[in-house]
């Protein structure tokens, strides 16, 4: 699709853009929220990324997708310690 295609050539913010004109539309779509999130990390919006995980575990606090990579960008950013704290009270519960 046109998001990945700008994704791998080096276009990430052209393709976060798309995403977040889909968002727009469907705000609770937690496919659209994932790939937010994944384009965030892949261009260095850390932050960004962080809070689009935040809200996909808001609306499924059993996501690990969401709880593993939010944990990551967490832990990239200096911040252990919050990181821990969401990985210990991740749900787990489908």
């Amino acid at each position: 699709n046109l998001v990945q295609l700008l994704v791998k050539n080096a276009r990430g913010q052209e393709a976060y853009h798309l995403v977040v004109v889909a968002l727009a539309k469907s705000p609770t779509s937690i496919p659209l929220l994932l790939l937010a999130a994944d384009i965030a990390a892949q261009t260095g919006a850390r932050e960004t990324a962080a809070e689009h995980y935040n809200q996909v575990l808001q609306r499924e606090p059993a996501h690990l997708v969401a709880a593993s990579r939010c944990a990551r960008i967490l832990c990239e950013m200096g911040r252990e310690t919050d990181a821990l704290k969401g990985l210990e009270s991740w749900d787990g519960k489908p």
